[in-house]
């Protein structure tokens, strides 16, 4: 068994002779071996496997494993990964959690969230009634009225009794403290109050949630044509929030426990070509600019904002339905952009010159095929991570790009590439494109910032001035306040 840091040797000992509990550990600070050792000593008291079912990203599903074959002693045929179709998982699932007799058997099953839309599957889930549940990135389940997240609440609270729910995540609220609601609902049946900490009734309504914690600023227009409610914590709740969740999770920052080199965000500007510029302006003016005979529109704000960030970062994208047919994507590139030209620099600095291996992360599938070009033009070997490239291919990239010292780059997405996977043998980033969450921003800078990090990590973002980009980058910044505030409560070196 892996040495613990102290924060894992308390978490471990809080969680100990609890039948839940949260690890809100930030993306590198070890709550998957946190999770594990957490379970493993509940398998050596019981002597012997109980039955664990464990949700999580599909991209960590063969980190998972790996994790439990490197730090305890269960063979591999006990720990099993369900991937594939409905039909090719509820095959093997039935295969190794049943017995010829039908009876249960003890078995570690690691699979994704969607695993609990597939009905035949999910019905299985409850026959083999596990015993323990991990949720790994909990805050996935974070929408009271979401499907993965209802099934999940029925699949822990109704049709199981588990002796230990977990939930894991680095960001259990994204950008509302009404985020918490479902996942501590899925972890412990319901959200608390003072009292039901003593009675154990907890709060099972949305909401009442809301109403018990929250206030609609706006409630005196209610009635009228053009009320919007705006719900804010009440003057009590951040305080309130972190008295209730401290007996029952804990949270832990990167810059409290781990004595990690240093983190350094750079910026770089990145101009427009003439023609970008002009059409920026344009486009942001009139909502609409024409290019190759094609009119590129937008009808909402944010439809306006997603395109103002496709010219900052080279193309426009957009449909039309010539001669009143099916509608049909349409593009036009930029040439010869000045983010390209930088790029270019940046890869032969570091990968070249250096040696070095670099993330770099983009939100456009015409942005990937920019870096590749420019990989190519270097001859520089690369992998790739995001929504165009099957779970078997992220699985196989993975392993390459820690693994295969002659690949210098990984070319991902945020959201599909960027959550649960240990990436620390690159120590440069390049942001050559983001999105709006924080979440995936979050958790993709975390890759290779992160425990057993041994090299200073330097992050790169491409941003062109005057542009959407500034206030894109400061708005991730500085998104975190609230959650900052509550999450601050149960941090274990923030009393």
């Amino acid at each position: 068994m892996a040495d613990l840091w102290q924060h894992q040797i308390e978490a471990v000992k809080r969680a100990r002779s609890l039948p839940y509990y949260a690890l809100h550990f930030e993306a590198g600070t070890g709550k998957t071996l946190t999770a594990i050792q957490i379970m493993r000593e509940r398998f050596n008291t019981k002597r012997r496997i109980l039955r664990t079912l464990i949700f999580c990203p599909p991209i960590v599903i063969g980190n998972w494993r790996e994790e439990w074959f490197k730090f305890t002693k269960i063979d591999r045929k006990d720990v099993i990964a369900l991937t594939g179709t409905g039909a090719q998982r509820l095959k093997v699932f039935q295969q190794n959690a049943f017995n010829e007799e039908k009876q249960r058997k003890g078995k570690v099953f690691i699979t994704n969230y969607e695993s609990l839309l597939m009905a035949p599957l999910y019905k299985s889930f409850i026959e083999w009634a596990p015993e323990q549940f991990v949720h790994d990135e909990s805050h996935r389940t974070k929408s009271h009225s979401g499907k993965m997240a209802q099934a999940l609440d029925l699949l822990t609270n109704k049709y199981s009794k588990p002796s230990l729910r977990l939930n894991l995540t680095g960001t259990a609220i994204l950008n509302n403290p009404m985020d918490l609601f479902m996942q501590f609902k899925i972890l412990m049946g319901g959200f608390p109050t003072l009292e039901s900490l003593v009675t154990g009734k907890h709060i099972t309504n949305f909401f009442q949630f809301r109403m018990t914690y929250f206030e609609d600023k706006n409630a005196k227009w209610r009635g009228q044509e053009n009320y919007f409610p705006d719900w804010k914590p009440k003057p009590s709740t951040t305080e309130l929030f972190g008295r209730l969740l401290a007996s029952v999770s804990m949270s832990v920052d990167k810059a409290d426990c781990l004595d990690l080199p240093g983190e350094i965000d750079v910026t770089i500007p990145v101009p427009l070509t003439k023609e970008q510029r002009a059409d920026y302006h344009k486009f942001e003016q009139d909502m609409v600019i024409q290019k190759e005979g094609y009119n590129y529109t937008a009808d909402i704000a944010m439809v306006k904002a997603l395109r103002l960030m496709q010219i900052a970062s080279g193309f426009i994208s957009g449909m039309t339905a010539p001669d009143e047919s099916e509608m049909q994507p349409i593009k036009y590139e930029y040439k010869d952009t000045e983010r390209e030209k930088a790029l270019k620099e940046l890869l032969e600095q570091l990968c070249v010159e250096k040696g070095k291996k670099c993330l770099v992360w983009a939100v456009w599938k015409q942005n990937y095929e920019t870096i590749k070009k420019v990989c190519d033009e270097l001859k520089i070997r690369y992998v790739e991570c995001h929504g165009l490239v099957s779970a078997r291919g992220k699985e196989e990239a993975r392993r390459s790009f820690i693994q295969d010292g002659e690949i210098k780059v990984w070319i991902g997405h945020p959201y599909s590439g960027g959550i649960g996977v240990n990436l620390i043998v690159a120590p440069y980033t390049i942001w050559y494109s983001r999105s709006f969450s924080l979440e995936q921003y979050e958790q993709a800078k975390a890759r290779n910032y992160r425990g057993g990090q041994t090299e200073k990590v330097t992050h790169y973002h491409l941003v062109a001035q005057d542009t959407i980009e500034p206030e894109i980058v400061d708005s991730l910044r500085n998104k975190k306040s609230i959650a900052d505030l509550i999450m601050s409560k149960t941090n274990i070196y923030r009393k």
